[in-house]
């Protein structure tokens, strides 16, 4: 990045001191140091924070929690697809400002919308009847989705769309809102109805996702960098490097589920319970 954009000139070795010195905030930054695809830990901690005393009192009356009693009335049409307005009105409104710089203190855009899906997702799965709402409307969800989306193609396609507070630029981002909710809400009702079984495969990737996650970026930008002047197609280039990507992570989780501190900080299973489990359905619907 400093060498795309002309803040630098020299090795990997001479840079990295500097890497350190002030924060990147965006292309206009001089500043180095930058929490690159993490900052998405960080994201969920503040939700997290922000969001416990809803959490706490939820868990704390149960089923008889009034946040859920109002949250049950959105498993019915079409009330259920009535929060797309919601997600739509974010992005009209901060999106063309914060166009996404993920820098937590200034980037109300995502911090906004990222903040609603958590707190919905809690909701979702506190309440079956929103889970199941989601798998019975999947197809109106997906119609949504999909036309919401390909409106906002045809937005940019049709007339100019500059950044910044326009009439052109708070509709198409108004489209991302309400693409965003419906397509997330297909995907949910979709992988409730054909995805929704418990067996080996799915154990073995969930305790690769977060190895996954926050590893693969270093053996990729290692693999990529030896790969660079190797005189190989692009795509082999890329094959090989998300290859030596994935198998990184393959082998740190395999070697991680015998080391207990470790094991504990990704999530992963011990041995004895991946051995114990056997495949079965997760939940009737």
């Amino acid at each position: 990045r400093a060498l795309s954009f002309g803040r630098f000139s020299g090795s990997f070795f001479a840079f990295f001191p500097s890497f350190f010195n002030g924060i990147y905030t965006g292309p206009q930054s001089t500043g180095n140091y930058d929490w690159g695809h993490l900052w998405f830990l960080a994201y969920l901690f503040a939700f997290s924070a922000l969001a416990l005393p809803v959490l706490l009192s939820i868990r704390r009356n149960g089923e008889a929690s009034r946040i859920l009693s109002v949250a049950r009335h959105f498993a019915t049409m079409p009330l259920l697809l009535l929060p797309a307005l919601w997600t739509g009105l974010l992005e009209a409104l901060f999106r063309p400002g914060w166009p996404g710089a993920f820098n937590l203190v200034s980037d109300w855009a995502n911090v906004s919308m990222f903040l609603s899906f958590f707190l919905a997702g809690y909701l979702a799965g506190s309440a079956p009847e929103l889970l199941q709402a989601f798998e019975v409307h999947r197809r109106p969800a997906l119609i949504l989705g999909a036309t919401a989306f390909l409106a906002r193609i045809a937005t940019y396609a049709l007339v100019a769309v500059p950044d910044g507070y326009n009439a052109a630029n708070v509709v198409a981002q108004a489209f991302r809102g309400l693409a965003a909710y419906g397509l997330v809400i297909a995907a949910m009702g979709y992988g409730r109805r054909y995805l929704n079984v418990q067996g080996k495969m799915l154990g073995i990737a969930r305790d690769l996702s977060f190895p996954l996650f926050i590893l693969h970026y270093a053996p990729l930008t290692a693999a990529t960098y030896l790969l660079l002047n190797s005189g190989l197609s692009i795509w082999t280039r890329w094959l090989l490097a998300v290859a030596a990507s994935w198998s990184f992570v393959v082998v740190f989780t395999f070697l991680a589920r015998f080391i207990p501190p470790v094991r504990s900080f990704f999530g992963i299973r011990q041995p004895s319970v991946r051995a114990k489990q056997r495949p079965g359905p997760i939940a009737s619907r």
